[in-house]
């Protein structure tokens, strides 16, 4: 018997919602949508912004300062689309010329006179022994500051997966470039994703700054997320 067009078009939506049954069962679970982050403060530094300080310098002449700032701005950009009000600090003492102290001085107040409730500040590494290699990210130990580090740490985890994890580590007051963590009111991290002065890890990941942004961006809002 022939069927009338009303039975073939209800068994063409029937076989359409089964392929999409199918299809959705195959597709991987969408990861959870981050949490609006309207009213929260975060201030970016990079490291080394003090008048005529580059930091270290990486094959071809890229130095620490110039390669940082441009992350800094997409963290910003990817904070900021998701309501949170961001601050980064890209000129310590803008033109004037500041000794160390001065310049953690000057970082510590921008940070507190934006009421900021974590900050970070962005390097990289660099080693005489050019085989080492490796991420870490530094703090000082503090309650809020260890949840930070480990959510920073985490997720470069999930980008370098061909460098060592070199894991979250403890610094002391005296350390050299600590005082950074401990100027700062809020909770602080310093991020040292590579070693530049490593040329395998320099090459892999030198024009990947918008995903190494995008690892930092998640590290912050699973820690806001955690002491909301």
């Amino acid at each position: 018997m022939k069927k009338n067009e009303t039975e073939t078009i209800t068994e063409l939506n029937r076989a359409i919602r089964i392929l999409e049954q199918t299809r959705d069962s195959l597709l991987p679970s969408p990861a959870a949508k981050p949490k609006n982050l309207e009213g929260r403060r975060v201030a970016i530094c990079v490291g080394h912004s003090r008048a005529g300080d580059f930091g270290a310098t990486a094959p071809g002449g890229v130095t620490e300062y110039a390669w940082n700032k441009p992350i800094a701005h997409t963290v910003k950009a990817n904070l900021e689309a998701l309501g949170c009000e961001v601050l980064v600090v890209d000129e310590y003492g803008f033109t004037v010329s500041l000794t160390y102290p001065q310049a953690m001085d000057f970082v510590a107040t921008q940070v507190k006179d934006f009421e900021a409730e974590v900050v970070v500040e962005l390097h990289f590494n660099s080693a005489s022994d050019r085989t080492v290699r490796g991420f870490e990210t530094l703090i000082t130990g503090s309650q809020r500051g260890t949840i930070l580090g480990n959510c920073l740490q985490d997720s470069m985890a999930e980008l370098f997966t061909g460098e060592p994890n070199r894991g979250v580590k403890v610094r002391t007051r005296n350390q050299r470039g600590s005082a950074f963590l401990f100027k700062c009111a809020p909770p602080a991290a310093i991020l040292e994703p590579l070693f530049a002065s490593n040329y395998a890890a320099w090459d892999t990941y030198k024009d990947r700054r918008d995903d190494i942004a995008h690892a930092y961006t998640m590290g912050l809002i699973s820690y806001l997320e955690q002491v909301s």
